[in-house]
């Protein structure tokens, strides 16, 4: 009895601890909908990274299905990070428009 209690606990301890593969589906697709919202599709750099962000969630949700749980998180938390880097990258793009626009302001202002 003892034993199966402390079974248990070390289970337990092990989810709590150990993001469930939904969770890491649902980061991921956030991230990617952060990136389509910033216009990482216009911006070639942040493009490359969004499409690799889509392969690669795919590719976990099948690993999952498959049975394939750690694989298929690993896949996950890469197609978030290439996600959140297509939205830096398109955020800089953005950032570096607004910046020129200011600049061409202050030329004429003089």
């Amino acid at each position: 009895m003892r034993r199966t209690l402390i079974a248990l606990g070390l289970a337990a301890l092990g989810c709590a601890t150990t993001p469930l593969p939904a969770d890491r589906t649902a980061a991921s697709q956030a991230a990617i909908g952060a990136a389509e919202a910033a216009g990482a599709r216009r911006v070639a750099p942040a493009a490359v990274h969004l499409q690799l962000a889509y392969g690669e969630l795919a590719a976990g949700r099948q690993l999952l299905d498959q049975g394939y749980v750690e694989r298929g998180r690993y896949v996950l938390l890469r197609a978030e990070a290439d996600a959140n880097l297509a939205l830096a990258l398109a955020s800089e793009e953005s950032m570096r428009l607004q910046a020129n626009a200011a600049i061409h302001q202050v030329r004429a202002l003089q």
